[in-house]
């Protein structure tokens, strides 16, 4: 996951918190100082992204850094004999006449049989709920987080453009009063 995202992510909902609780505390107040607090606190979050690419990157470090551990990865390639044709031996053969058979080292990743088909390939596919499964057993707490917190996101906007369906609504189905007694 993207260190930028998870970042904003997090001081995006201090930030949010921070304007909420600060829109409670001034309830009793009156409603431009209500809107203003919220307005400021919109205005921010807009900001927010940009303000975090212009101001340069401060870290603290909380904990000791760990001491790197060198680790040496040891690749063992065994000889394998080349599988060439008959023409093309006989060809090295006669190139290199001390030696009958020619060792290269060989280091396999992969094995790949070309008599596979797609019909093959796509029988040996995973189901989308065993790979859904499979991803969820290799998420991080810290992705885990972050879609919770989108989720609760989504569900907030949501419920806002719900909100503003029915208020469009009622709108619409409202009567207009044009008479001298209501104005």
């Amino acid at each position: 996951m993207n260190p930028f995202i998870i970042s904003f992510a997090i001081k995006l909902t201090i930030l949010l918190m921070a304007g909420g609780l600060a829109a409670i505390l001034v309830r009793r107040s009156t409603y431009a100082m209500r809107h203003a607090v919220i307005a400021a606190t919109l205005l921010c979050v807009v900001a927010l992204p940009a303000t975090m690419l212009a101001v340069p990157e401060w870290r603290v470090g909380v904990l000791p850094a760990a001491s790197p551990v060198s680790r040496t990865f040891t690749i063992v390639a065994t000889p394998v004999r080349a599988i060439v044709s008959s023409a093309t031996e006989t060809k090295i053969n006669a190139a290199a006449p001390s030696t009958s058979e020619s060792m290269h080292p060989v280091l396999m990743t992969s094995l790949v049989e070309p008599s596979l088909s797609a019909a093959s390939v796509i029988a040996t596919r995973p189901s989308l709920a065993a790979s859904v499964l499979a991803s969820l057993r290799t998420t991080t707490p810290s992705q885990l987080l972050l879609a919770i917190w989108l989720a609760g996101v989504a569900l907030g906007l949501a419920w806002i453009a719900l909100g503003r369906y029915g208020l469009a609504r009622v709108r619409r189905r409202a009567t207009p009063l044009a008479t001298y007694e209501w104005r």
